[in-house]
């Protein structure tokens, strides 16, 4: 290779360099725009194998809060501790590319990727990627929300707005009831975020928020 070669060679390497490092910056900005999330939501982490056994509230490696939630979640975590209860916090805010792959996931688990190929490349932004699937889901009474409105075609989750949390304990129904109980007390009515309703899902005890 003649050192004139080397050059262009090294001028294209760095120009791609530069490009995928573009590329990334805009990923990651987009990624920050989606949602003011709080930085030190003071709610202890647990790994998956460990559930709560302290009264009181924790919550999964991974899991998400915005300001908001994280205030609304200790005021729930100072209530369970109070009368000896406790819950683990599975999932708070969810990006639409989160709630986008909680869809392919539960196609995945039903067997039928097979039937929407179009998931494969489906992105929250392009709802004819995964519409379709979302559709199917629904009429199959699957509980999944979609991760945007698809211009009011879907119903979108209130994850990704901030306003959902999901929660887990030993009884989902004693949980159930002890958050329907907590609404109308006055650390509840302090929080930045009420309870506005709560749905006993399979796996969760689902709540939703409004402010």
């Amino acid at each position: 290779m003649t050192f004139f070669s080397f050059k262009i060679h090294r001028k294209i390497i760095v120009f791609l360099s530069v490009a995928l490092l573009g590329i990334s910056g805009i990923i990651s900005t987009a990624s920050a725009s989606w949602i003011a999330l709080a930085k030190h939501d003071g709610i202890p982490v647990v790994s998956k194998r460990h559930a709560a056994v302290r009264p009181g509230l924790v919550q999964r490696v991974g899991v998400e809060l915005t300001k908001k939630q994280a205030v609304f979640a200790q005021r729930l975590g100072e209530y369970l501790r109070s009368v000896g209860q406790s819950a683990v916090i599975t999932s708070g805010a969810r990006s639409p590319e989160h709630q986008l792959s909680i869809i392919k996931s539960r196609v995945r688990s039903l067997g039928a990727s097979y039937k929407f190929p179009e998931l494969r490349r489906a992105t929250p932004a392009r709802p004819n990627t995964w519409l379709r699937a979302w559709d199917w889901l629904r009429a199959r009474h699957v509980p999944v929300n979609a991760p945007t409105s698809a211009d009011g075609e879907a119903d979108v989750s209130n994850h990704t707005k901030g306003l959902a949390i999901d929660f887990i304990s030993g009884s989902l129904d004693h949980l159930a009831s002890l958050i329907r109980n907590f609404a109308h007390t006055r650390l509840a009515m302090l929080s930045p975020l009420r309870v506005a309703s709560i749905a006993r899902e399979p796996g969760c005890v689902h709540v939703n928020l409004m402010n």
